[in-house]
């Protein structure tokens, strides 16, 4: 392990933070205006140009609210229309099915109703799989350019893996 000038460890594979607070990367949604020093250097620039921002900010926000909302909606609609339509394409394949049996073409038959049962089969298994996928909590990882810890003494007593075996000496 290399060690900075304020005595942190920092790996080899990590690159240190020497973020001003202009890093746009992985911005939130919680972080959509830039921080108050920067309001206010703007302000000092253009006076007024701050109360544009948020005018700006609040309009864009509405805009994909009212996009999420649309998009919520399709996505609703599309799922309950697609479980209508595998009712009733299943109903209409037992009924083809129930008329097989009654004309003794039993093995046609049973042949639709093993092919139906696979389809159905693997419907619910990809169905499952997306849910899982989909609903995952992200991992918690802390990523090396970004500065999680907002204390600065927070591994200045850490050991090193090399030297988790030494006892410290202060």
């Amino acid at each position: 392990m290399k060690e900075n000038n304020n005595r942190r460890p920092v790996s080899r594979n990590s690159r240190p933070n020497h973020s001003n607070g202009n890093n746009n990367r992985g911005r939130t949604s919680q972080n959509i205006l830039p921080p108050a020093r920067v309001l206010e250097s703007y302000e000092e620039i253009a006076p007024g140009s701050v109360s544009k921002l948020m005018e700006l900010t609040k309009r864009e926000q509405d805009y994909r609210h009212s996009w999420q909302d649309k998009y919520l909606k399709l996505y609703n609609f599309n799922y309950k229309a697609g479980l209508l339509f595998g009712f009733i394409y299943n109903v209409a394949l037992l009924a083809v099915i129930y008329i097989l049996i009654n004309d003794h073409k039993e093995s046609l038959a049973l042949k639709l109703f093993v092919v139906n049962a696979a389809l159905i089969a693997f419907a619910i298994i990809v169905t499952a799989v997306e849910r899982r996928i989909t609903t995952r909590k992200p991992p918690r990882r802390i990523y090396p350019n970004q500065n999680h810890n907002h204390n600065p003494n927070h591994n200045k007593d850490r050991q090193s893996p090399r030297t988790a075996s030494k006892p410290i000496s202060k």
